[in-house]
């Protein structure tokens, strides 16, 4: 469950040592990890959480549902890409949708959707 929830941009809870968790509450994130024994944690502003979640969705077949980042975050894009390999859906919730060549060049459209 924890890897759903993790490309998904969810709430999951890691556990052991180096385990990365993460909190989603009020419109807020938050990363705990345990490194060294040591309990961290470390708020994200929006525009973290926002470059986070559009990294993850850009790797992952369902895509990046703008209007969930847009909501959750105000990160507000056109969906619009130079990077090949994306299509905009437009169902219950607008999406950027890999092909495999586009899960190939994620790394690149997420450097690309991010510099806008």
């Amino acid at each position: 469950m924890h890897n759903i929830l993790y490309w998904d941009y969810g709430q999951y809870a890691g556990l052991g040592e180096s385990a990365h968790s993460r909190a989603l509450r009020d419109g807020r994130a938050t990363a705990f990890e345990v490194r060294d024994g040591q309990f961290i944690r470390e708020d994200l502003t929006a525009l973290q959480a926002a470059e986070e979640m559009v990294i993850m969705g850009l790797r992952h077949k369902k895509g990046l549902d703008l209007d969930s980042l847009e909501s959750r975050w105000g990160y507000r894009h056109d969906g619009k890409l130079r990077t090949p390999g994306f299509t905009l859906t437009d169902g219950p919730s607008r999406r950027l949708v890999p092909s495999e060549r586009g899960l190939m060049n994620a790394d690149a459209a997420a450097l690309e959707f991010l510099s806008r």
